[in-house]
Parts: C-alpha cells; structure tokens; sequence
C-alpha cells in the first residue's frame, strides 16, 4: 500500500492562537488538504485499468493534526518502488490469450506448477511525487483558510 502523509508542519505561532484551538478549521483545512492530494496522487498515479486511482483516498487526524492520503490497491507499493526479476509458479492454469493474439500465435496456455520468469517492473514513485506536490501546496492552502475563517467564510 503507497500512502503520503503529511503533518501540517507551519509553525503554530503563525497561525493565529484563536485558531489553534479551534477544530472547526483544523477539520476544514485537514479535509481540504486531504481533498487536494487525492487530486494530486489521481493525476500522478499511472492508468492501466484505474483499479489503482479507484482505492485513493484520505484520512484525517485532526489530534495529530495530519493528513494521509492513501491508495490500498495490493500492488501499489510494487508500483511505487519497483519490483526485481522473479520467478512465478502458477497454481492454476493461465491463459493468455489475448497476448497471444497480440503476437500472432494461437494461443498462450500454461499448465499449474508452470514457472514463468517475470523481469520486474521499474519504480514509479507517484506517492513521492504526490508528496512534493501536496507540500507545495499546503502552506498556499493554509493561508487560504486561515484567510476564509478570518473573513468569516
């Protein structure tokens, strides 16, 4: 599982201190912030069958006062950080048919027990890049709300 989190890390002093005491903003600013990275880790996340960009979502802390923003798809971490050549032993049959098709063959079929040789995957770090982005943002975002709740909006 790839997740990004992000602690809201402007000093509290420059937050003013009726502010900091008041959880209305803090869930409104945490949501915000949660809400924008989902964006962010959507657009940075790579697209084969949008099963990875479907299980992004965020979590808030409002006592940590911390966002996750998180993609629980069982192979996002194997995305996020790449994988080594392996092996695969099949534990039941597998047809490739489509491959095949694609390569002008009959058809691909593997029996169970079939060791096929995988030759890994390149790491794409789109939780890292959603982070650098997100942190980008954040500061702009909180000054914003800080802004809005001021103004009374």
């Amino acid at each position: 599982m790839a997740y990004v989190e992000y602690k809201i890390d402007r000093k509290l002093e420059e937050i003013p201190e009726i502010l900091q005491r008041e959880n209305a903003f803090w869930t409104r600013l945490l949501d915000r912030v949660g809400k924008e990275g989902e964006e962010i880790m959507r657009e940075e996340a790579p697209e084969e069958t949008g099963y990875l960009k479907s299980t992004i979502y965020h979590i808030s802390s409002l006592q940590d006062r911390e966002v996750r923003i998180r993609c629980d798809a069982e192979y996002a971490v194997a995305v996020e950080r790449g994988t080594r050549p392996h092996d695969i032993v099949l534990s039941r049959p597998l047809s490739l048919r489509d491959k095949a098709e694609r390569e002008g063959k009959r058809n691909l079929f593997f029996r169970a027990g079939t060791v096929l040789h995988h030759p890994g995957t390149h790491p794409n770090p789109f939780g890292m890049r959603t982070y650098i982005r997100l942190k980008s943002r954040a500061g702009a975002i909180t000054a914003e709300e800080i802004e809005s709740w001021l103004r009374g909006g």
